[in-house]
């Protein structure tokens, strides 16, 4: 397996300052053009809601399949990578 980088969020090396962070998906995804390496997160416990639509997200070695309502679990240390949206 290949190497596995830590974050707080995706491509951020500080500490949060806050204790619970919100922000859409698609504000950091446009940022990395939808793409993310897989990385993991130490000391976060991330919670993503698909509010509309689908799309799918790869947690470990599982591609998840996600369609409006949907909430995804990821407790700090689980092996994630890219959420995409779909068309509906």
């Amino acid at each position: 397996m290949s190497i596995v980088e830590n974050y707080n969020l995706f491509g951020e090396q500080g500490d949060l300052p806050d204790v619970v962070h919100c922000e859409t998906i698609e504000a950091r995804s446009l940022v990395h053009n939808w793409e993310f390496r897989p990385h993991r997160h130490a000391r976060l416990h991330q919670v993503l809601l698909m509010d509309a639509g689908r799309g799918s997200v790869q947690i470990e070695d599982t591609a998840q399949a996600l369609t409006g309502g949907d909430l995804v679990n990821l407790p700090p240390g689980v092996v994630q990578t890219s959420l995409r949206p779909r068309a509906v």
